[in-house]
């Protein structure tokens, strides 16, 4: 199993061939068809997971305890089955998106200068 962990926001999140991106949107990637070769971009860290022992340690979860150890590992910067690439462009589009819109506010100033509600809080 593949993961990313965004050095931005500390968010991890497990490649889905739908692709996945963290929660501030930084950082993402996505399986290929193949479900072993991946792609990732932004500020993040590629993690992986041995998929049988972490099947075994969650077969074995404990009722109490230190909880059932498995392997992880930080996948190397170069890795057969893990390319670093650019951000796509659209999110590259959304991110800036994101950042330009206020979405705690809930009224905003129109080309005018004059403060109105925004139209999904009415």
């Amino acid at each position: 199993m593949k993961l990313i962990l965004c050095l931005a926001c500390q968010d991890v999140r497990k490649l889905l061939k739908e692709g996945t991106t963290c929660q501030c949107g930084k950082s993402g990637g996505h399986y290929f068809e193949d479900g072993i070769h991946a792609e990732y971009w932004g500020d993040c860290v590629p993690i992986g997971f041995s998929n049988i022992s972490f099947g075994c340690a969650v077969a074995n979860q404990p009722e109490e305890g230190q909880g059932e150890y498995f392997d992880a590992f930080v996948i190397p910067k170069e890795c057969g089955t893990m390319k670093k690439v650019e951000m796509p462009v659209f999110n590259q589009i959304m991110l800036g998106l994101q950042d330009s819109i206020d979405f705690s506010k809930q009224e905003q100033v129109d080309q005018n200068g004059k403060e109105s509600t925004m139209p999904c809080t009415e």
